[in-house]
């Protein structure tokens, strides 16, 4: 038996809790149809759809936009590999343009490339918005897909992203907020595509109650695997190979294509009201941490402070030596998409084509700001990130 000395804060918050087990089985039972006009007010004028994943959104939105065969799309390489599989789902072909230090579009290399593409991926990595309006200058009339799988409830100069161009996928997957396990919306701004994407997901094929009530179970024991405790045990009882073998790993398309769970639905209409409380929590974190830390690390945040944070984000060439210290004290940091070069490589990348990329890729940590965090976890991160400072004061 592993006898664990400390909990782990964990990362992220995959709380799925037994009222949403509940909610999912009563649903079932009842055949009861969740509600989205919730939803109206955060995106007007647009059609919104649940789907089951945010990569089946990203595939639709592409399709809606009625591209010829291998269409070429704009992508940044630090992205999760399920965007990449999504953009091959649709028969299409990604074109890598290079980012910045705030993890989005590189302007530069967005203007040299952007005539030989047919469509764009704008990625608010981590919440933090993108340069909307110079992309919005620089991309004319071109399709452009907004991908806000971290950024729900951020907003660019006051306006919830997910608004500003043609569509825009979230994700409440594991780990994202909010937390309700699975699915995303896709949003379409233009309505030709919209007519498009609506005829074809209705005929998608629904999850029935066996299926519905094992979601539930699986996403109630995940919630259950990535307590404090369970985070603790993972840690102990794997070892850092296994986890960075594990994270490399392609997220592939799905071979069926259905749509989403009910249950999420359920999830996210008796969280909506919530929500807003919950947004400026994460945001009251993630300003008290860097705020406490900005003169030790570079560290990332939302221009706009009335945006949610997803996570801390800070860049050091010693990301690899914080992580392990931190991990260590019993602190749930990451290393985000570390594995994104080999991803995009398998995709068509070439060494070089983004600089920038991969200087960045491997200084990227992220730390825990979530909305389940108390104040004395986030005095033990603010504790912890000043001991590592203080140690390597001319290494940072």
């Amino acid at each position: 038996m592993v006898a664990v000395r400390q909990t782990m804060i964990p990362r992220f918050n995959y709380s799925y809790s037994l009222r949403d087990t509940w909610d999912c089985i009563t649903g079932q039972l009842f055949n009861k149809k969740p509600n989205a006009s919730y939803l109206n007010d955060l995106f007007p004028g647009a059609d919104i759809y649940f789907v089951d994943s945010a990569r089946v959104g990203i595939k639709y939105a592409l399709l809606a936009f009625d591209l010829k065969p291998g269409a070429q799309i704009g992508i940044q390489p630090y992205t999760c590999s399920s965007v990449l599989a999504a953009i091959a789902a649709a028969n299409c072909k990604p074109v890598f343009i290079d980012i910045n230090e705030q993890l989005s579009l590189d302007y530069d290399d967005l203007q040299r490339k952007l005539p030989g593409l047919d469509a764009l991926i704008v990625t608010h990595t981590f919440g933090i918005p993108a340069h909307i309006t110079q992309i919005k200058q620089l991309s004319g009339q071109l399709p452009v897909i907004e991908d806000c799988a971290h950024a729900f409830h951020s907003r660019y100069e006051g306006v919830h992203v997910g608004n500003f161009f043609d569509a825009a996928v979230f994700s409440f997957g594991n780990g994202k907020f909010p937390s309700v396990g699975s699915g995303g919306l896709l949003v379409i701004n233009r309505k030709k595509s919209s007519e498009r994407v609506g005829a074809v997901l209705g005929k998608l094929k629904s999850s029935g109650l066996i299926r519905e009530l094992t979601f539930a179970g699986r996403r109630f024991i995940n919630a259950l695997i990535h307590t404090r405790v369970g985070e603790s045990m993972l840690y102990y009882l794997l070892n850092e190979n296994f986890l960075s073998s594990k994270s490399q790993q392609l997220s592939g398309y799905p071979t069926h294509e259905r749509q989403p769970y009910r249950s999420v639905g359920y999830a996210m209409q008796r969280q909506f009201t919530e929500l807003k409380s919950m947004s400026i929590k994460q945001r009251e974190n993630a300003r008290y941490l860097i705020d406490g830390h900005n003169r030790h690390y570079k560290m990332l945040a939302n221009v706009d402070d009335t945006g949610n944070s997803f996570a801390v984000v800070l860049l050091s060439q010693r990301r690899n030596e914080l992580y392990s210290f931190l991990r260590k004290k019993g602190v749930g940091a990451g290393k985000h998409f570390q594995h994104a070069k080999s991803w995009a490589m398998q995709f068509g990348y070439q060494q070089g084509e983004c600089p920038n990329f991969e200087q960045i890729v491997g200084e990227v940590l992220t730390i825990p700001c979530h909305y389940g965090l108390i104040q004395s976890d986030l005095r033990k991160i603010d504790q912890h990130l000043t001991d590592f400072a203080q140690t390597n004061k001319s290494m940072l």
